[in-house]
């Protein structure tokens, strides 16, 4: 049994917290929450002064730096399941590799595959964590530069919530095909799945894997699609596979990292992109290191080794290494792509000698 005082100061502590109310059962429930009763002793002026500065830029700065760890642990994370997954769609297509090749069996293979489903829903949360990440991180980058500016910030927390809170119910509501369709992860994942599950058979459109929702553009079914997307895994300046891609993000087009880079350096900075046809410039700032080819292009190198890399139209059962001179038709695309790069380099060493 508790000592008189001690009882005592209990229910001081009590009257304090509640402020005269009953103590029985109902109005316990109707208390608000803890944060709001602390909140309710504070001088309002107090909530109202205006945030120091230094103390809030140290605190933003903080905050800022957790949600980028925790944004390469989403990254790492995505990496981990898109390897997973790569590996488990091998398997299934040297599983079924003496059949004939068919888009829409390979499509129910995949929908019946409970593993590959958890797999991509899993893949499909980190793209929306790293959507709500960005939102965050530019959020805390946006108040940071009010304070800075000397704008007066008051209630911080409550500021963030409020900035937070629109775009992220808005990023919740979009459907499928609005939150990935043009997502490069998600693009980069499917692309790899689909080779690795074919042997390296062109891609179907991205509308296969993203049914039409409620609320999807309905001219989106009505589109002209131009069929399945093949792929090249061909440095057009090496001419060999890609090593350490790079992909420009002013136009379509990748390269071995290491002969971009000479190409622009060479350039002292610039120069047109090398591929016959292009008329953008390339600097280094316009190219980035492309994570998600790099994925593409070791599984088709390692197909190649393996002997299993298809070819035909439908010959699904024939696995050859890969040539590329297969036809007169790529050799010409060849030769032109690769006269391109040679007049490139030349006009540069041109400029560089004058």
């Amino acid at each position: 049994m508790a000592p008189p005082s001690n009882r005592k100061n209990k229910k001081r502590v009590a009257d304090s917290d509640d402020e005269g109310s009953s103590s029985d059962d109902g109005e316990r429930a109707d208390r608000p929450p803890a944060t709001e009763r602390l909140l309710a002793k504070v001088d309002p002026e107090y909530l109202n002064t205006p945030i120091d500065l230094r103390q809030g830029d140290a605190k933003i700065r903080a905050l800022y730096g957790n949600l980028k760890s925790l944004q390469k642990d989403v990254r790492n994370a995505e990496t981990l399941l898109s390897d997973v997954a790569a590996e488990m769609a091998d398997m299934l297509g040297q599983e079924n590799r003496d059949e004939e090749y068919n888009e829409d069996a390979v499509f129910d293979r995949l929908k019946a595959n409970s593993v590959m489903k958890d797999i991509e829903d899993d893949y499909l949360k980190t793209i929306d964590r790293q959507a709500e990440l960005d939102v965050q991180m530019a959020t805390l980058q946006d108040l940071r530069q009010r304070l800075t500016q000397g704008h007066q910030v008051t209630d911080i927390w409550k500021a963030y919530e409020q900035k937070v809170a629109e775009p992220m119910e808005k990023q919740k509501s979009k459907t499928a095909r609005q939150k990935y369709q043009t997502n490069e992860g998600y693009l980069g994942y499917r692309d790899l799945i689909w080779e690795n599950l074919t042997g390296g058979k062109p891609v179907p459109s991205v509308k296969r894997f993203l049914p039409r929702e409620a609320g999807d553009d309905e001219s989106d079914e009505e589109e002209i699609e131009f069929g399945a997307q093949t792929s090249n895994f061909q440095c057009p300046l090496e001419l060999g596979v890609l090593v350490d891609p790079f992909k420009s993000t002013v136009c379509p087009h990748a390269f071995s990292g290491r002969a971009i880079k000479e190409l622009i350096q060479q350039g002292e900075g610039r120069v047109h992109c090398p591929v016959a046809g292009c008329s953008q410039t390339l600097t280094l700032s316009t190219i980035q290191r492309d994570e998600h080819l790099a994925r593409r292009v070791a599984a088709h190198v390692k197909r190649q080794k393996e002997g299993r890399t298809q070819t035909g139209g439908t010959q699904a059962r024939t696995y050859t290494r890969m040539n590329l001179s297969e036809s007169e038709e790529e050799e010409e695309d060849e030769d032109e792509e690769g006269a391109a790069a040679r007049k490139v380099k030349k006009e540069v060493k041109k400029e560089k000698a004058k």
